[in-house]
């Protein structure tokens, strides 16, 4: 955690074996929610810097559960956070750590992502998720049902620092 201003270091939070994905303040200030490429979330007492649990990615285990791409605080629900992993499956988690509702774009889980990025309307109603198949998901959190699917038209590309061009090899 750093100072805004003078950008000096008042804290390290340790512990994933991986590069950290995501990080969020909840809305009370009281917790840090950390996701990481180690497929795991944990959660930080603000004051302490202590980890006061690590969460698997996965709902339920199970083998290689997938990284970690956002951890989302619920606005209406202080005590809740959303994961986004590279599955096509969505975890809504409590502060304990425990999965509350899993949201998904098809029945079995399987259908639709995996997931790349997610983010929350302004209101924190809606839930949209882009997946691999260049679809866009907008989830309806009160219910965790899936409202509305958008073909996203343009392709998604990252552009290199060290050569200015995109993933496509175009500038």
């Amino acid at each position: 955690i750093h100072e805004l201003c003078s950008g000096r270091t008042l804290r390290e939070l340790r512990g994933h074996s991986s590069a950290v994905t995501d990080v969020s303040f909840t809305a009370d200030g009281r917790h840090i929610l950390s996701g990481s490429a180690d497929a795991t979330v944990k959660i930080w007492n603000t004051k302490t810097s202590s980890c006061l649990r690590t969460v698997s990615s996965q709902p339920g285990g199970g083998p290689d559960p997938p990284p970690v791409h956002s951890v989302l605080p619920l606005p209406q629900h202080p005590e809740l956070f959303l994961v986004c992993t590279h599955s096509s499956t969505l975890a809504v988690l409590n502060l304990q750590g425990q999965t509350v509702r899993t949201l998904s774009p098809g029945r079995s889980g399987t259908q639709g992502g995996p997931f790349v990025c997610c983010s929350l309307s302004p209101r924190g109603e809606r839930l949209y998720c882009l997946g691999e198949d260049r679809q866009l998901y907008c989830f309806r959190l009160a219910t965790g049902r899936l409202e509305k699917t958008f073909t996203v038209r343009h392709a998604l590309t990252t552009r290199h620092s060290s050569t200015g061009q995109d993933s496509t090899g175009q500038d």
